[in-house]
């Protein structure tokens, strides 16, 4: 399958996908990008139960800020519409330009959701609490060594005690969710055929 798009200068780009090996269930694939006809970028990828996993991507460095790695990243989501893709470990350069995309999260365990909102509040909480205990120290020393202001400092003491063990709770249950799939927003192929139509 072939797909064009355009750079910043207004030149078609040809995709081209190739499969270069599959093992165990797993794809080994390139996505091609091309002007006129002459290599100038890739993107190495993997497939395994239909998930894209990146290991490389490169674009030519004279072609470089041109847009095309951001095309080629955009061509290979729209090929998978509705899955995260793996990047992997990125370069200053490809967390850059991950940023820069448009994209969606999508909450793939709805119970996450509820937990975080839980989190925020106790975190609010834990706020409340520390700025008592900064007061407390603020206070003149005869304040601070009234039976009246100890009893309400292990008040707050053991509540801050207590909203944080219900932090690390939360914490530890929302961990042991999957986090929101992040989608890519590729546009539509702004070309189906040869360029120059």
């Amino acid at each position: 399958m072939t797909t064009y798009a355009r750079t910043n200068n207004d030149e078609a780009i040809e995709f081209r996908f190739e499969c270069v090996g599959a093992h165990h269930g797993q794809l080994d694939l390139n996505l091609l990008a091309l002007i006129n006809g002459e290599y100038c970028g890739i993107i190495k990828f993997s497939e395994f139960e239909q998930k894209p996993s990146v290991s490389w991507m490169e674009v030519l460095e004279i072609r470089k800020r041109e847009g095309i790695g951001r095309a080629m990243v955009l061509e290979l989501q729209s090929q998978y519409p509705e899955t995260e893709i793996d990047f992997g470990m990125l370069t200053e350069d490809g967390l850059a330009l991950l940023r820069s995309l448009p994209s969606i999260e999508i909450e793939t365990a709805p119970e996450r959701s509820k937990l975080e909102a839980q989190l925020l509040s106790l975190r609010s909480r834990e706020t409340r609490c520390q700025a008592a205990c900064d007061q407390y120290h603020d206070l003149p020393a005869e304040v601070q060594d009234s039976e009246t202001t100890r009893l309400e400092l292990s008040r707050v003491l053991k509540t801050w005690e207590s909203v944080r063990d219900e932090i690390n709770e939360l914490q530890t249950s929302i961990s042991s969710f999957p986090p929101p799939q992040r989608i890519l927003l590729a546009p539509e192929a702004k070309l189906v055929s040869a360029p120059g139509m």
